[in-house]
């Protein structure tokens, strides 16, 4: 019994240790794993990035760069950089090298094997690029679309429509300029009236005795004939400068409203003016019949 017991114990054991390394094997299985899927995508990136470089196609490039050398000793000192396309002239020529000035004015050696009498493939493509695009916008230029000549047919029926218009409210202006004139006229004729009445008043109040009270009505015909002339001076500003220089940008609409405010203006003041003098008139002679009370 013992010996059986002692068999079991030792194997249980032994299932424990197996166990126990099993359990360790795993565990460094899955660090080793985690370990591994850190550093996984850096791989595939370096991996995916030599793919590429190795795929890429690449060309000599025709920027060339040659120095001009004091002396024609290659070691000697370089007094510029040239680029493919800079124009030289050459001064004089020996077995391997030339004597060239470019044209900000540097002097100096370069080596006989840069040079070429004839343009260079890169310049030789600018200058067809640049014909070509010219001759692009000569074409474009040319090929003028329908659409534009029905513009042009629009703006020409425009301006005789407004000839037209024009032609028409100069016959108007020329219709309505006699009716003016005849407005002109009359507001001429109040104008004097006007003065008349004013060198009458002026007589009697000389010859009357006028209190202060009285001379409120003088002040008020004073100022009432004060806003008459700054109103008629203003009004003939306006006139001076709305007058058209020529018939072509002459506006007889503009005219025609200038003279009537012009006229209603002065009518208007006539008969401010008058309906004061009339009462201060009306005044005055109630006051010389009652005494020299107002009643």
């Amino acid at each position: 019994m013992l010996d059986s017991q002692q068999i079991n114990c030792a194997s249980i054991n032994s299932l424990k240790i197996t166990f126990k390394i099993f359990l360790k094997i795993i565990k460094h299985i899955s660090m080793t794993f985690l370990h591994v899927r850190n550093f996984l995508p850096i791989g595939l990136l370096i991996i995916f990035w030599h793919g590429n470089v190795s795929g890429e196609t690449a060309y000599v490039t025709d920027k060339m760069r040659v120095g001009i050398y004091a002396s024609q000793d290659l070691n000697s000192k370089i007094l510029k950089i040239l680029t493919t396309g800079d124009k030289l002239e050459i001064v004089r020529e020996t077995e391997l090298m030339s004597l060239v000035i470019d044209d900000s004015g540097v002097q100096g050696w370069i080596d006989k094997n840069y040079l070429m009498k004839n343009k260079p493939a890169a310049m030789l493509l600018k200058d067809l690029s640049e014909k070509n695009n010219q001759n692009v916008l000569q074409q474009n230029a040319t090929n003028v679309p329908k659409e534009d000549h029905a513009t042009t047919d629009d703006v020409n029926t425009k301006t005789s429509d407004l000839k037209k218009n024009n032609t028409r409210l100069k016959t108007k202006l020329a219709q309505v300029l006699p009716r003016v004139k005849q407005c002109e006229s009359r507001a001429s004729i109040l104008e004097k009236k006007n003065e008349r009445l004013s060198e009458e008043l002026e007589i009697k109040c000389a010859s009357a005795d006028i209190t202060p009270e009285d001379t409120v009505p003088l002040l008020d015909y004073q100022k009432l004939e004060k806003r008459l002339t700054d109103l008629k001076s203003s009004i003939d500003d306006q006139v001076i400068k709305k007058q058209p220089i020529s018939d072509d940008n002459s506006n007889p609409v503009s005219i025609i409203k200038h003279y009537w405010l012009w006229v209603l203006a002065s009518m208007a003041a006539l008969i401010v003016f008058g309906a004061v003098i009339g009462a201060y008139l009306l005044d005055y002679s109630n006051r010389r019949r009652h005494g020299g009370f107002r009643i």
